[in-house]
């Protein structure tokens, strides 16, 4: 089996806020800081790979 995990608090990724957020919400809000144009890059690249549908209305289930 796996190791089990040794790292301590202080080198969590989450703050003890976002751990708790998380378990409110079911859901973390994580802002990578990036630029719009890296994003507009990246929503350029991945946008095709969708169905046509979806495409016209990602609201679509």
């Amino acid at each position: 089996m796996g190791k089990e995990s040794t790292k301590k608090s202080s080198d969590a990724v989450l703050s003890e806020f976002q751990v708790a957020e998380f378990h409110e919400r079911g859901y973390l809000i994580a802002d990578f800081d990036l630029d719009e144009s890296m994003l507009d890059s990246i929503k350029g690249k991945l946008q095709p790979l969708y169905p046509e549908d979806y495409q016209q209305n990602p609201t679509l289930p």
